[in-house]
């Protein structure tokens, strides 16, 4: 195989923010995806389905002429959240999921979470929708350590989670660690994984090691090389219960203190360039390159080209077919079909 042309690929979680910031991230991924699903973390958040109703029309508004852009959108869970709301969410074909930020974990989560049990209604509410629950899986007790915070997660909150609502599809977000990795492989065909680029392409040795750089600090933090290693591992393996997604989270460097002002901001690359540095990184024999298949946006080629014989390579032909084209890039088909999309 030389080449593969991928259909208009899906980013499953994504921040467009709000105001002012529209007119750039919403064009920005019109020009590549066909539909997001966008976080609801704004200032106020998106609590009910008006407010997601308008949200949607407002990121609407911004995309260009010419393209389908379509957002999928999200409501932010509190611990005020109702069961009304849930089925009015399950009721509305705008409404995809809703989010669970613990209280303090990230970026615009004062509103977020404070204790799971008393939500177990709303919890059972969505399993009996069939309405999706994303996560952002970290503990927020100042005795963990911020390394330790998406492990304590899942062993406190995320496990008896999936064993008192088996049937809720559960999505744990932008997972950064092996363990994580380890949960979803054991888990039902009802629990899901976002990975960012962000954390496939980077570890913590390159956010300190020389001094501490700001602009590859976000929320989750990135962790040791061992588990970069394991998501890299896990979204090339063909388990379509790992959903890649490129990473978009921008807020305004005016709003932030200087000293943290990189905080939930990330390095932005086209999907396909940071795709091929994460294969590349995984698969050194081969170069990628990504080009248009046509002046249609709807398609990229991607084409794998073998490196000169003298690349050293000691791979079995076997090996080389275990990893091969199909295999390391996202099956994007895959995911929305377990997604209900």
């Amino acid at each position: 195989m030389t080449s593969l042309t991928l259909t208009l690929p899906d980013d499953w979680h994504i921040h467009l923010r709000d105001g002012a910031a529209l007119s750039t991230t919403v064009p920005d991924v019109a020009r590549w995806a066909g539909r997001a699903i966008v976080m609801p973390n704004l200032t106020p958040p998106v609590l009910s389905v008006a407010d997601a109703l308008a949200y949607r029309d407002r990121i609407l508004a911004e995309v260009p002429e010419g393209y389908a852009f379509e957002p999928l959108m999200t409501l932010y869970l509190t611990d005020q959240t109702t069961s009304a709301t849930i089925a009015e969410a399950a009721a509305s074909p705008h409404v995809h999921g809703i989010k669970l930020y613990p209280a303090g974990a990230t970026t615009n989560s004062a509103s977020g979470v404070t204790a799971l049990e008393p939500l177990y209604p709303i919890f059972e509410a969505m399993e009996m929708h069939d309405v999706p629950l994303l996560i952002h899986g970290e503990v927020t007790d100042s005795h963990c350590d911020i390394f330790d915070r998406e492990k304590a997660f899942i062993e406190l909150a995320l496990i008896p989670l999936v064993e008192r609502f088996p049937a809720l599809r559960i999505v744990f977000e932008h997972i950064t660690t092996g363990d994580a990795v380890q949960f979803i492989e054991n888990a039902s065909q009802n629990v899901a994984a976002t990975v960012t680029a962000h954390h496939l392409l980077y570890n913590r040795n390159h956010l300190l090691v020389g001094g501490v750089k700001p602009h590859l600090f976000c929320l989750p933090v990135l962790k040791r090389d061992q588990h970069q290693l394991a998501l890299r591992a896990a979204v090339t393996s063909g388990n379509s219960r790992f959903f890649w997604v490129p990473t978009q989270h921008r807020i305004p460097v005016r709003t932030r203190n200087p000293a943290v002002v990189a905080r939930a901001v990330t390095p932005r690359m086209r999907p396909s360039n940071s795709m091929q540095k994460c294969l590349m990184r995984r698969v050194p024999w081969i170069d990628w390159k990504l080009s248009p298949a046509s002046t249609d946006p709807t398609f990229t080629d991607c084409h794998a080209i073998p490196r000169p014989s003298h690349s050293p390579s000691k791979r079995s032909l076997s090996q080389r077919k275990s990893l091969s084209t199909g295999a390391l890039l996202c099956r994007f088909e895959r995911e929305k079909k377990w997604a209900g999309l």
